[in-house]
């Protein structure tokens, strides 16, 4: 997929001390001296004697003077770092009183310059520690490694936040042998079956259908909703099962929801240190779309939640969920009962925000940011404060149909500029990456890829006549770029999907990476059409991608 590892430079370490009640790093500081190829990074970690690295203790739990020891080991191209943080990694691991003389791990990355990475990790724990902390260690070493051996300390300013490089490793998803990664294109890896899969825990009972899912981030586990049911359709026997994992190996059971009705559109949020995850609760007709009730509830721990409660107006189904200055901003939309009834009637997206997670009141003015046949929206915030949103318009309005790309500045939200597209990206995921804008949605595999078929008659005949020819076409899950300029919608490549796919969710994994779970038909079967996809098996799996470092190329 043309991705490799950083070349490894040689730094100064950190260019400032260390507070080790903090969760970040200072920024790395670059040395004059730019490296020779190969050149090997080692960096091993040991508790209990002081070598390698000269490190200077200061009053009040700060670790200073922390650089290369001139007198470290030579070996030819090579140079060897040799650290010994011992208060630092175990504050990090959250050891309070640890055992004295207790080794925590030894980590080596080798990175050879302008080759296709070689990573060998070597870990040897103390049975002390447990598999379990032995692993946070490991998620320090890299940590270290990624500030010590990276793009000659530089860092994009929203993404220099290093927890995300350890998440890579722990989690077993890096985009490429060793991270940081470089591309010079959008790529992705390899493509994993998360479910149906025998590694799930036992609870977990698979029906035909995988589809609707939702991942975040929280406690050091990735949290995975999803749905599954005997088809695509409303059934009263779809089931919402929650499970998490720290390695994508082994998988612990955390809840399932089953209401005898149809259950849709999981969607997790972590603030202010709660887990909460909303779904949608709709009828059981299979030819209809019947928006009900939205519910909430809240993580309480291992296997643990509140009773669902109903929360919102009846109808309204929250898309998504996003953050910025310590406030929760939701996005949602009500009126979905029209999109395949032949009526006609209005949607409305709503865009509302939270102190508290728990009280929720319009961004602006009623909380109505746009009306028309506008349903499923996603938008990303700019680093500007502007926002920018995708909208699928299926049910059509005087745009026509398709999408709606939209665009309103800080301290403008009740004002916005949109541009209509023919194509309908379904179930859109927009995000902001560095600079850039992407969406992930679905493609109509067509010659031009309109939904919008340009007919004559009723706005209802139309949307029929559209959706007629929509589900009788074979369909891709793909990565767009957003212009967010033109509010033009730019294909970058598609996933190997085929048939019913695409409901992305993703989360940041590197500084230049995102893993992403959706779902899809057999791919092996690419020109199944939606209709059949839809009625058939559908499987949840997951890739990384990897970013340029420097926007869209």
């Amino acid at each position: 997929m043309g991705v490799v590892a950083d070349p490894c430079s040689t730094q100064d370490l950190l260019a400032d001390p260390i507070n080790l009640e903090s969760t970040t790093l200072p920024a790395a500081r670059t040395s004059a001296h730019t490296g020779q190829s190969p050149l090997e990074c080692t960096l091993q970690i040991i508790s209990g004697s002081a070598t390698g690295v000269g490190i200077s203790k200061r009053p009040g739990g700060q670790i200073d003077d922390f650089g290369v020891n001139p007198d470290v080991q030579s070996a030819g191209r090579s140079e060897w770092i040799t650290l010994d943080v011992n208060k630092f990694v175990l504050e990090r691991l959250n050891v309070k009183a640890p055992p004295p003389q207790v080794p925590i791990s030894t980590i080596l990355f080798s990175v050879e310059a302008n080759e296709r990475v070689r990573e060998v990790f070597t870990m040897h724990a103390s049975s002390i520690l447990g598999p379990s902390l032995a692993r946070k260690a490991l998620i320090i070493a890299a940590m270290l490694f990624s500030v010590g051996c990276g793009t000659n300390g530089e860092r994009e300013g929203a993404d220099h936040d290093t927890d995300h490089d350890m998440q890579c490793i722990a989690l077993g998803v890096c985009g490429c042998p060793a991270p940081p990664c470089i591309t010079e294109t959008v790529a992705h890896g390899d493509t994993t079956v998360v479910a149906p899969s025998s590694s799930l825990p036992p609870e977990v009972v698979s029906q035909l259908a995988h589809n609707n899912l939702d991942i975040i981030m929280f406690e050091d586990r990735l949290f995975f909703a999803f749905r599954t049911a005997p088809n695509h359709f409303a059934s009263p026997e779809t089931t919402l099962y929650v499970v998490s994992t720290t390695d994508h190996q082994t998988w612990r059971f955390e809840g399932i929801f089953n209401e005898e009705a149809d259950l849709r559109e999981p969607r997790f949020m972590v603030f202010e240190g709660r887990l909460t995850l909303f779904y949608a609760r709709l009828g059981i007709d299979p030819l209809g779309f019947e928006p009900g009730l939205t519910r909430r509830t809240h993580y309480r721990g291992p296997g643990v939640w509140s009773t669902p409660e109903t929360v919102f107006e009846p109808g309204f189904i929250p898309w998504r969920i996003k953050h910025r200055d310590g406030q929760a901003y939701l996005i949602g939309y009500t009126g979905g009962e029209f999109i395949y009834s032949g009526e006609e009637g209005e949607l409305q997206v709503r865009w509302l925000r939270s102190d508290d997670g728990d009280t929720w009141t319009p961004v602006t003015g009623d909380g109505i940011i746009l009306r028309g046949g506008l349903s499923e929206t996603d938008f990303a915030f700019l680093e500007s404060g502007a926002v920018v949103t995708v909208g699928r318009n299926e049910a059509g309005d005087e745009g026509g149909f398709g999408s709606r790309v939209c665009r309103a500045e800080a301290g403008a939200y009740d004002r916005w500029r949109c541009a209509d597209d023919l194509r309908k990206f379904d179930s859109p995921h927009v995000f902001r990456q560095g600079q850039s804008v992407y969406l992930i949605g679905r493609r109509n595999v067509t010659e031009t890829g309109y939904f919008d078929l340009g007919g004559e008659g009723t706005l209802p005949q139309r949307r029929l006549a559209n959706l007629a020819d929509y589900w009788v076409q074979p369909k891709r899950c793909a990565l767009w770029n957003v212009d967010v300029e033109t509010l033009e919608v730019n294909h970058l490549l598609d996933f190997p999907t085929a048939g019913d796919t695409c409901f992305a969710s993703t989360v940041k994994v590197g500084t230049h990476q995102r893993l992403m779970y959706d779902y899809t038909s057999p791919p092996e079967s690419p020109d199944t059409v939606w209709m059949d996809g839809q009625h058939g098996p559908t499987m949840i799996y997951r890739t990384t991608l990897v970013f340029p470092s420097e926007g869209v190329r």
